[in-house]
């Protein structure tokens, strides 16, 4: 996770044990979940995205689904750096995840982020962010994690029985730390819900398409 110089100072120091992150909805589901908040009725939101209703509703409830579930997970052990591809400079273990909207950030939200005051950490985000008092947050509560085992890729036959190890003397040199268990199986439940979207949509283009025949067909007779 990316932080700025003076922001892993303070984490360091222990003066920063909350950071957010904006929450990113760019997929179709999430298309449809903000026009339907905006106040467009079903019937519009799936003129718009040129589907059928039923494929709206199913889309707005892979939405709901998917906006309750944080790219992150309490528990979870990340690297701090200072760009991408930067060497690690620390970690820090999540405590907590949560959501909130940028006009619930208190005064004392921003002290834990770091900064004096709350229009300090306002300006801050709007700068590096962008966004309006309702754009919605990622919250992570953290400490430095001094207890995390490195998981790395093994050289040939020093790893355990899935080819990692936690020694860099065995690991093969110039790799990076593996990808956690816990993002590989959230990867794939990621992967899984996309493939059961794609699914319907199919299955909703079929029976447009033989709709469109049959019409066709009764204008025809």
């Amino acid at each position: 996770m990316i932080f700025e110089h003076h922001q892993i100072v303070q984490i360091l120091n222990g003066a920063k044990t909350e950071t957010r992150r904006p929450v990113v909805e760019a997929s179709r589901a999430a298309r449809a979940h903000l026009l339907r908040s905006e106040g467009f009725s079903v019937t519009e939101v799936a003129r718009r995205l040129n589907c059928s209703r039923g494929y709206t509703y199913a889309l707005l409830n892979a939405a709901e689904q998917t906006a309750q579930r944080p790219p992150w997970t309490t528990g979870q052990s990340l690297t701090v750096v200072r760009k991408q591809g930067a060497p690690e400079v620390c970690r820090i273990k999540l405590t907590g995840v949560w959501r909130q909207s940028l006009e619930e950030v208190t005064p004392t939200h921003a002290q834990l982020e770091g900064f004096g005051t709350l229009g300090e950490f306002l300006g801050w985000w709007r700068e590096r962010y962008g966004g309006t008092p309702g754009s919605r947050v990622w919250v992570l509560d953290f400490l430095v994690d001094n207890d995390h085992v490195p998981r790395l890729l093994a050289s040939e036959r020093r790893g355990d029985s899935r080819g990692y190890t936690a020694s860099v003397y065995n690991a093969l040199p110039d790799e990076p730390e593996a990808v956690p268990e816990s993002w590989q199986e959230r990867s794939s439940q990621h992967a899984s819900e996309r493939d059961h979207e794609l699914r319907i949509q199919r299955a909703d283009e079929v029976r447009r398409e033989r709709s469109r025949r049959r019409r066709g067909g009764r204008r025809m007779t």
